[in-house]
Formats: structure tokens, sequence, C-alpha cells
């Protein structure tokens, strides 16, 4: 189920984003047991793995893809539910990019 009680991002989430000519999918999988929450991206033409840096804010979520290092920018998705989809924005240095999460 994706919505539950105070973390409504819990749950796998399919994004789709990109253009009709250069779709990107990606997914987020956001679980809680005994407290501790697990976050699990898998990038477009990537592998999935696990995310150990984020915020949880109330009901918004960032994530910290990457910390970023000289040269290299950081790279974050900052998360908020609607309704039963999720609102994304990526971010990367001064690149945003809106992205729509819907239940898997």
């Amino acid at each position: 189920m994706a919505q539950s009680g105070i973390h409504p991002f819990l749950g796998r989430w399919d994004i789709n984003a990109g253009t009709p000519e250069h779709p990107r999918a990606m997914w987020l999988a956001v679980s809680e047991n005994n407290g501790k929450i697990a976050i699990h991206w898998q990038p477009s033409g990537g592998n999935v793995f696990p995310v150990e840096d984020y915020k949880v804010d109330g009901s918004h979520l960032t994530v910290i893809l990457n910390p970023g290092s000289e040269g290299h920018p950081a790279s974050t998705l900052e998360i908020d539910p609607d309704g039963t989809s999720l609102t994304i924005v990526e971010k990367r240095g001064d690149h945003t990019a809106n992205m729509k999460g819907e239940p898997a």
C-alpha cells in the first residue's frame, strides 16, 4: 500500500520522466521496519542502490542521491505526497526536473 499514516511516501513508486522521444523510467522504494526507513533508487540506465542519506520533515522527504564533490554537483530528490501519487523534483546543481511517482 502506497499511503501509510505519517509517511505517505512509503511504498514502491514508478517514475516516468523525460520526453516521448527520450523516455526515462525509474523507480523509488521507501519502506519502514521497526522505525527505520529504507530507501532504494533505480535510476534510468543504472543499477538499483540503497540510499543512506535522507531527511524527513513532516510529510516531506529529501533524498540525497549524490552529495556532490569538487566539479560534480549534488543530486537530490525533493518528494511530497500528492493524493495517491508523489510530486518529485530532481535537483542536480542548478538544473531541476519535475516528475510524478505513481504507485507500482
